[in-house]
C-alpha cells in the first residue's frame, strides 16, 4: 500500500512539473527551435489527460535534418 501511495506521489509530483514547466513565462525572442522537442514536451503535460482518457496517440516525428525550424520561443527547448 506504501508503495501504491509513493507511485501515486511521484506521478502528481511529475504532473505539477510539468505545469510549470509548460506555464512560466519566458522572453520571448525568435530562435531555432527542435518541433520533436517541442511536441515531446506537450505530450508530456498531456500525458496523464491521455491516460486517464484512455486516448493513445502515435506519432511520427520529423526526421533531424527538418524538424528545426525559426519560431517565437516560449517553452521548448532550444536547439542545439
Amino acid at each position: 500500500m506504501l508503495r501504491t501511495i509513493e507511485s501515486y506521489g511521484n506521478k502528481a509530483k511529475k504532473v505539477v512539473e510539468n505545469l510549470l514547466t509548460f506555464a512560466r513565462r519566458k522572453e520571448h525572442s525568435e530562435d531555432e527551435v527542435d518541433v520533436n522537442a517541442c511536441l515531446d514536451a506537450v505530450l508530456a503535460v498531456l500525458g496523464n489527460y491521455l491516460l486517464v482518457n484512455r486516448i493513445s496517440i502515435s506519432s511520427r516525428l520529423l526526421p533531424a535534418a527538418c524538424r528545426r525550424c525559426a519560431a517565437t520561443r516560449t517553452s521548448c527547448s532550444r536547439s542545439s
